[in-house]
């Protein structure tokens, strides 16, 4: 894929950065393998830092995509922006952002965000025509389409994956359930072989179902690399609904938006 986010990296070929990825469950872990990844292919070297940790002044930052730019909901990285982005240069990669409007106010801050919506808002936020903001894509459309071959297979039944956290919409139990993403939780994503070790885990969980149901977006996003027929829903704000019409059906016709686990669970029972 070609976009301003590769423009923008392919400019640190052979240069050294630190990159601050995303704190939280196994879906910010897969967003951490596809950055190391493509941090790799572009022959980018890169130093991982925890959410704590401080890089030296004239460095160039790189904080890792997602959806931790929630106001009043999440803080982590954006704490880790404020603690690091003086004296830096910084590079948000995609994330859906709410708020914290103050970050499009920092001329040595770049962001690029991977859903219309927070791109509308962050117009809305300044009014300087130099804007120091993109529209992109999620980090993990970045790998290439054949990446997880190795899972791929038919498959048979249907994997129920419904999040289990306070970023649900709706309470509705399904037999059999499995939020795989909270097997993974916390600031473990520094680690490179753990952030592909996990992902690789979650694909071969995904792999012998041939439909995923889920309101994880990373689930559905791998399960759609898988070439399953994903089955997604709402979280409790725009995020997945955004991500699915800009991306998710664009690049992987086998997927559908479905506006409660309800409607999702009767399509998949009415199914010939």
């Amino acid at each position: 894929m070609s976009d301003l986010l590769i423009d923008r990296l392919a400019t640190l070929r052979n240069q050294h950065v630190f990159y601050f990825p995303n704190t939280g469950n196994g879906g910010d872990g897969f967003i951490a393998h596809a950055t190391m990844w493509l941090l790799n292919s572009l022959s980018i070297e890169f130093t991982a830092l925890g959410p704590h940790e401080i890089a030296p002044k004239g460095s160039t930052l790189l904080f890792g995509g997602g959806g931790n730019l929630i106001e009043n909901q999440y803080d982590t990285l954006y704490n880790a922006i404020q603690s690091n982005i003086d004296g830096n240069t910084g590079i948000v990669l995609p994330h859906t952002i709410r708020d914290y409007r103050n970050l499009f106010s920092k001329d040595n801050l770049e962001i690029f965000i991977r859903d219309p919506i927070s791109y509308d808002n962050a117009r809305k936020y300044t009014v300087d025509t130099n804007q120091h903001f993109y529209l992109s894509h999620d980090m993990t459309f970045y790998l290439p389409k054949d990446y997880f071959q190795q899972f791929w297979q038919l498959g048979d039944g249907v994997f129920y994956c419904f999040r289990q956290d306070e970023e649900r919409d709706s309470d509705l139990w399904v037999d059999g359930n499995q939020d795989i993403s909270l097997s993974w939780n916390g600031s473990w994503w520094t680690n490179e072989r753990l952030s592909k070790a996990s992902t690789e885990a979650m694909a071969a969980s995904l792999s012998p179902s041939r439909i995923v149901a889920t309101d994880r977006l990373h689930v559905a996003i791998l399960a759609a690399f898988l070439g399953k027929r994903v089955y997604m829903t709402a979280n409790n704000y725009y995020k997945n609904e955004a991500i699915y019409r800009h991306s998710l059906s664009r690049f992987f016709p086998n997927t559908s938006f479905h506006k409660t686990r309800q409607d999702i669970v009767n399509a998949i029972k009415n199914k010939p």
